[in-house]
């Protein structure tokens, strides 16, 4: 046993005359375990601590002082794994002042069109489902100024079914494969399975947007592999069950904490930190109030030191605040892309590419004019 300990590790043995399997639960070095608990004491260092699996929290009976019960909140206590450790250090020489997709860094502010290819789209429903009519529409979103077109074949608004992979490639690929040869606007491919993604990869896409962060055990490996860019975004279960339970004791807590997950999983599969954003997910097992405070609280995300993405367009929510149906949330989704700006988004995925532009070009201006000071001279 290694005689240079990062902590003290306490495991149970015994309770009320019954052995336990061994479960190993963390203590502060001093500690005092109340009766009938027995413990085996151990002393770990930090390698030999990351190398147990991961455990099965116990609880304490009252009088304990149980401070970990899984080795990863051991190891927040204590700053983070290795691993965290080096993700953190390499977090904090990166200035997210830009995206990187291909070989080119991408500064921001950028706005992502949004080009549906599903029959089922809670905003464009079977209007792009044929090539030709997804080619013209993508044309118009380069010309009223996307820089990213983000090509999807799977809804996945509240309650959206589950579509398989030979029908989702079936969607987006010729669209991909035909953008790619007729523009240079970097093409996103917006799935969570890492078989359509490979496809889209080969075919020209450089950017993978996934709703479910990583969820298909393949997908980081991939965008590993291909040097693609990434983005995670949280979501709570599955479009057709995320809207059942919205309740967060800590909104923005618990979002950074899995986001911090997500990116921490893509950095040891060796997904380049420079080509990924974040996503706190408009819309997916949130409410109103919720969709309402991610739109302005992207300074909230600084920490994780990644761009943040923000896709308020046309979203139930915005025709919650203001009534108004799906088609007819433009202007609310231009008001929501300009606060959402004004509070330090990077990315804004949109359909109305025009608007959102009208929309980044006063919020610069703003802000600049805010850095300046009101009392500026002219």
């Amino acid at each position: 046993m290694a005689t240079s300990t990062a902590f003290t590790l306490y495991r149970e043995t015994i309770v009320q005359g019954v052995s336990l399997p061994p479960w190993p639960v963390f203590f502060a070095p001093a500690v005092s375990i109340p009766a009938p608990h027995a413990f085996e004491r151990l002393e770990l260092s930090a390698s030999e601590l990351n190398a147990l699996p991961v455990e099965q929290p116990l609880s304490v009976a009252e009088g304990g002082s149980l401070l970990f019960a899984r080795r990863a909140e051991a190891w927040r206590q204590l700053g983070g794994s290795p691993l965290e450790q080096e993700m953190r250090a390499a977090l904090q020489q990166l200035r997210p002042a830009s995206w990187r997709i291909g070989e080119q860094e991408h500064r921001f502010p950028l706005l992502m069109g949004i080009l549906n290819c599903t029959p089922d789209s809670f905003s464009d429903g079977a209007r792009y489902t044929h090539l030709d009519a997804a080619l013209a529409h993508a044309q118009r979103l380069i010309e009223e100024g996307a820089q990213v077109l983000d090509v999807g074949g799977e809804s996945t608004r509240p309650g959206a079914d589950a579509v398989d992979v030979e029908e989702e490639c079936r969607r987006v690929l010729p669209v991909i494969e035909a953008l790619a040869k007729r523009h240079a606007v970097p093409l996103s491919v917006d799935t969570r399975k890492a078989e359509v993604a490979r496809r889209a990869l080969e075919l020209g896409a450089s950017v993978v947007n996934d709703v479910s962060a990583g969820a298909d055990p393949e997908m980081l490996p991939l965008v590993a592999e291909r040097r693609a860019s990434w983005v995670a975004m949280h979501m709570r279960g599955q479009p057709q069950t995320m809207q059942r339970d919205t309740h967060y004791a800590d909104l923005f807590g618990e979002l950074i904490e899995y986001l911090e997950s997500a990116l921490l999983r893509a950095y040891s599969a060796g997904v380049d930190l420079r080509r990924i954003l974040i996503d706190p997910g408009l819309g997916f097992g949130k409410d109103m109030r919720q969709n309402t405070a991610l739109l302005v609280g992207s300074r909230h995300f600084a920490c994780l030191g990644r761009g943040v993405l923000i896709g308020p367009s046309r979203k139930r929510f915005l025709g919650e605040l203001t009534g108004r149906e799906v088609q007819h949330r433009d202007a609310a989704s231009c008001a929501a892309v300009t606060a959402a700006l004004l509070s330090g988004a990077s990315v804004l995925r949109v359909h109305d590419v025009a608007g959102a532009r009208d929309a980044l070009l006063l919020s610069s201006a703003v802000s600049e004019q805010s850095e300046r000071g009101s009392w500026a001279r002219f």
